[in-house]
């Protein structure tokens, strides 16, 4: 496979002035008074006319420019785990050297108009206020970073049991913990009464800042810096989505931000979970499901799929399909959000079905979540000032949800 370069096409040059350079290029140290001045007046005839112009002649080669070409398109062919590591600061301050992904910047609030931003609020509230979820394209994470998760993450599950064993998640009940959990370790259903059996899935948990004896699989040498920049793309997203909800429930957007100020560095609920489906045994037992029916307990999750399975709750307890879409991510509200809004954006149950048919039941399916939830400290209460849901801290709130989660 070859790259094409676009070039303007002749007719441009009736339009945007050719200037020859060539009295004044790199390589010549004196340039007349006559010749000066007529440079002079080809460029800012340019200048004042279309702003742009054509130089030629100026001392700086083709080679040079193909050199240029050269090194960057190696750098651009690395994967993008590599490249991560040469990304932008998020300074907007001041010029910062560093990658940029495809469609990064179209997240970069200062390129957003307020039309655009009172559009995007409107349609996230309509998908919010209907079915609670949405898909959302061109958010700046990327189908390499997906999939480098992915590779990762299965590189861990196709170790040995006894080694995923030395990650297993601690049988707290109280908080998110970070680690593996096997295959019928948690029983989503119980957040929504559900009495099924426990889920045909494993998972590896991600919390950050990992807490006393946690640890990364070092058998999988690029796990924690993938993960790491995983979360943070998704921590940059879903802080875009909660400014969207703040300004569409009317709610103070920086008074509402600030309830997630520790996500990622201290006291705070969220988790980046990556959850394995095995191929579905033969034989399993009455009623279960690789991932029993429940709500979010968070804020907001965004969710990346491999293949189709995800189903959503609709009026009359009807399920539909939500397949994966390439090059998006799914968004859906959590019990928190609900809470806050004092039911004014309800979270919607949903699950994961055993597939119908023998070819779908012989496939695996891979699945990211990135659980958004508040500050541990941050009182949860109806920001409308009514008296909906008792006020609770957000710490006792997740300790009496993950009571009914595992076994």
């Amino acid at each position: 496979m070859s790259l094409t370069r676009a070039r303007l096409p002749e007719k441009m040059g009736d339009y945007i002035r050719v200037i020859d350079f060539s009295a004044y290029s790199l390589d010549k140290e004196n340039i007349s008074e006559a010749d000066m001045e007529a440079l002079t007046k080809e460029l800012m005839h340019s200048f004042t006319t279309s702003g742009f112009a054509y130089l030629k002649n100026t001392g700086i080669s083709e080679e040079q420019v193909d050199a240029m070409y050269d090194v960057t398109d190696r750098f651009y062919a690395l994967p993008a785990e590599i490249k991560e590591k040469y990304a932008r600061a998020n300074d907007k301050n001041r010029e910062r050297q560093g990658w940029g992904c495809v469609e990064r910047e179209s997240l970069d609030k200062e390129n957003i108009s307020e039309a655009d931003m009172e559009a995007l609020t409107t349609e996230l509230m309509h998908s919010f206020t209907t079915s609670g979820f949405a898909y959302l394209k061109n958010t700046g994470i990327s189908e390499e970073q997906v999939d480098a998760m992915y590779d990762v993450t299965d590189r861990f599950y196709a170790l040995p049991a006894e080694i995923k064993e030395k990650y297993a998640r601690a049988n707290d009940k109280n908080r998110e913990r970070q680690g593996w959990g096997r295959v019928e370790r948690e029983s989503v259903g119980g957040l929504s009464g559900s009495d099924r059996p426990a889920d045909l899935k494993e998972y590896f948990g991600i919390k950050i800042p990992l807490i006393e004896d946690e640890s990364w699989p070092y058998e999988v040498p690029e796990f924690e810096e993938t993960c790491l920049n995983f979360y943070a793309a998704c921590k940059s997203l879903t802080f875009r989505v909660l400014e969207l909800v703040a300004r569409g429930q009317g709610i103070e957007v920086a008074g509402f931000l600030d309830m997630f100020k520790h996500m990622g560095t201290g006291p705070n609920g969220t988790s980046l979970r990556c959850t394995h489906y095995p191929p579905t045994p033969e034989v399993v037992k009455e009623n279960q499901l690789r991932c029993a029916e429940h709500t979010d307990i968070g804020c907001v999750t965004l969710l990346f799929q491999d293949r189709p399975g995800l189903e959503v709750c609709t009026e009359g307890d009807n399920y539909v399909l939500a397949p994966p879409i390439p090059g998006t991510v799914v968004i859906n509200i959590g019990d928190m959000l609900q809470w806050w809004t004092a039911d004014k954006l309800v979270s919607t149950k949903h699950r994961v079905n055993i597939p119908a048919t023998a070819e779908g039941r012989g496939q695996r399916r891979r699945s990211i979540a990135f659980f958004a939830k508040a500050d541990c400290d941050v009182k949860l209460k109806c920001l409308d000032g009514s008296d909906k849901y008792k006020p609770m801290i957000a710490r006792d709130y997740h300790a009496m949800k993950l009571q009914t989660t595992y076994d």
